[in-house]
């Protein structure tokens, strides 16, 4: 699994898209619940110290979701109903930030890491969709495949 700094120097352009799309901004992450059921949830993403990163109440069902089964997809929010500035979706695997030098590197001008739980999300699959008139185009990572990063994947 990449960590985001990793995902960013294999896919610039993508990382790029996807930073813009989800720094500082409401994005929905999809958890999987103790019945293996998906459950969606939004949350505030930002980027620091090379990772990608969400805070969460200890009790809150995302943090029981996450502790129990990692995986997760974390979708961008749309500009509106012609999705202008376009969409970003990425999967992969999420874990508790417990050491405490990362934890204050995340954390660092922007958490009260006491108050919260901080996840750390690695990526394993990355794709960013545009719209120009009655074209779309997606551009997609993944970690798995040996085909160039970022390179388009056409109307998939």
């Amino acid at each position: 699994m990449a960590t985001w700094a990793t995902f960013a120097s294999e896919a610039h352009d993508l990382a790029r898209i996807g930073h813009e799309r989800l720094e500082d901004r409401v994005a929905f992450l999809a958890t999987l619940d103790a019945n293996g059921a998906p459950r969606v949830h939004p949350v505030a993403v930002w980027f620091q110290a090379g990772g990608l990163f969400v805070r969460m109440y200890p009790d809150s069902p995302k943090t029981r979701d996450l502790d129990r089964d990692p995986r997760y997809a974390m979708h961008s929010l749309m500009d509106n109903m012609e999705g202008e500035g376009g969409e970003f979706a990425i999967r992969g695997r999420a874990a508790r930030v417990t050491e405490p030098k990362r934890l204050a590197d995340a954390t660092e001008g922007r958490v009260a890491s006491e108050r919260y739980v901080v996840y750390e999300f690695e990526v394993s699959d990355a794709i960013a969709t545009s719209y120009a008139g009655d074209r779309t185009v997606r551009t997609r990572w993944r970690e798995d495949q040996a085909t160039r990063p970022g390179e388009p994947s056409g109307a998939a």
